[in-house]
């Protein structure tokens, strides 16, 4: 009840000293109590000051009065799905009703989510939140975008992703301060040439619509880092995309390029291309003036030769040239030196007279899936190679140089006809190795530290096989050797 001779003011809980001295009060509408628990005139609770001479009722009325705001205030910074929020960020439960928008309205909302809400428009409210920075609203039903979606001045990030808009407004180019523009997965036609106004975008995700062209002022993003592309009808690329001077991730997935533009050459900060599942008949030369590249996907178009100038790729560490019309390794990928990734199953490869010399950083080399019938020796330079697969070839005996390969962990030759092997206990850190459906009449030797080794259909009669855990035990292999020439 404070100091009875200080009479020093004190901070206290109003609600809970009401409620415990209202027991010992005597009171009607016009009198005062007869006894206060409040030593001074005034007494300070929470940022309000309350007259002692006031009547208790008055005193329960500015009560609820505060406890109204402060109801109104815990609306205001309700926290999405009861993830945390800081000062400058309000969250709102999109459980919330238009009441519950109308009351943070004041409020400086930088960030908004609306993922999943079964939304068909943009609310009209939401653009009156110019302090709005982030909009998140995938996966709802949106159809179109409002030309006032350029009132968001502030806005940095959004993401419209996962709905059905078909296009997108020409105001769209007024967000200046946009960074991150998602508009994945929807079905959008068309993208409008305002989109060049952008000066400050730097991730641009348009994968999975229907877009046949791009504008060529798709070029005057200087600051665009991500570029996604995927899963269109794009036929061709304009010449413009050479301007993305500062694009690292290019990705072209799944559309209908015949090739690539010239000036593709110019995106020096490339780190990352990806053309897979085009109509590709050939690369222009100038992809070898992409300096910062690091992985190369040309997989599963119709090349039959790559150009000379490949080899100036010099920081490349995956290549993957899987499901074209190769017949030859091209030379020029034997001066890759820090190529980690070398892909190319299913082409049209014979024999392989590739000097691998020089590629001592290679760890994987995909090869099944072709017609090699004979290796270059050069293979056993490849130390620090530890994945190796000629599954589906037509080789009849082990390349020389496999025994060399000291660091190889996985072997595969599934599918050969390979009648005999040799000592295969150099080899000493293989863990798992893969023969099946060759003609092998007897059981390799040196191979009892391997943890995994695959027999079926060879024409091994009866060998003393050692299991996983060293043991030995007798196995018969009935099953007949398929049709070779059957390579898939």
């Amino acid at each position: 009840q404070g100091n009875p001779d200080g009479f020093m003011p004190m901070k206290i809980d109003f609600k809970s000293a009401l409620l415990n001295d209202l027991k010992s009060f005597k009171w009607d509408e016009n009198r005062r109590p007869r006894k206060t628990p409040f030593r001074k005139s005034q007494t300070t609770v929470g940022p309000r000051l309350f007259d002692r001479s006031r009547s208790v009722k008055e005193l329960v009325t500015e009560f609820d009065a505060l406890h109204a705001e402060k109801e109104r205030e815990r609306r205001a910074s309700m926290v999405y799905k009861g993830r945390t929020t800081d000062s400058n960020e309000v969250k709102m439960s999109l459980s919330a009703t238009q009441d519950d928008v109308e009351a943070i309205i004041s409020n400086a909302i930088t960030t908004l989510d609306l993922i999943s809400k079964g939304l068909k428009s943009i609310p009209e409210k939401i653009f009156r939140l110019r302090m709005l920075e982030h909009l998140h609203m995938e996966d709802n039903d949106l159809v179109f975008i409002p030309e006032d979606i350029s009132k968001l001045n502030n806005l940095k990030e959004l993401a419209l992703s996962s709905n059905n808009i078909i296009t997108f407004p020409n105001t769209v180019g007024k967000l200046k301060q946009l960074q991150s523009l998602s508009l994945a997965r929807n079905r959008i036609v068309e993208i409008p040439s305002e989109i060049g106004d952008m000066k400050t975008l730097e991730n641009l995700w348009l994968q999975t619509n229907i877009l046949a062209t791009l504008p060529k002022e798709i070029g005057k993003l200087a600051c665009l880092k991500i570029l996604d592309l995927a899963e269109n009808n794009l036929v061709i690329l304009p010449d413009e995309v050479g301007g993305l001077e500062s694009l690292e991730r290019l990705s072209l997935e799944k559309n209908k390029l015949h090739t690539l533009p010239n000036t593709i050459g110019k995106l020096r900060h490339l780190i990352y291309l990806s053309v897979e599942r085009n109509k590709l008949s050939d690369i222009p030369g100038d992809v070898g003036m992409l300096e910062s590249l690091e992985i190369l996907n040309l997989a599963k178009n119709e090349l039959s030769f790559l150009p000379e100038e490949i080899e100036k790729l010099s920081d490349l560490e995956e290549l993957y040239l899987h499901c074209n019309l190769l017949k030859n390794i091209p030379p020029g990928i034997a001066k890759l030196n820090d190529l980690l990734v070398l892909s190319l199953y299913e082409n049209s490869l014979g024999n392989v007279n590739f000097d691998f010399s020089s590629m001592y950083s290679l760890e994987t080399l995909q090869l099944q899936n072709n017609r090699i019938t004979t290796v270059s020796p050069s293979l056993g330079n490849l130390k620090a190679l530890q994945h190796l697969n000629l599954s589906w070839n037509r080789l009849t005996e082990l390349p020389v140089g496999v025994p060399e390969l000291e660091n190889l962990q996985n072997l595969q030759l599934v599918g050969n006809g390979l009648i005999d092997l040799p000592d295969m206990s150099s080899l000493k850190v293989l863990e798992k190795l893969r023969l099946e459906y060759n003609r092998l009449r007897e059981y390799p030797t040196g191979i009892d530290h391997i943890n995994e080794v695959e027999l079926t259909g060879n024409q091994i009669l009866e060998e003393m096989v050692p299991d996983v855990d060293g043991e030995n035990k007798q196995k018969k292999n009935q099953e007949q050797l398929p049709n070779l020439d059957k390579q898939k």
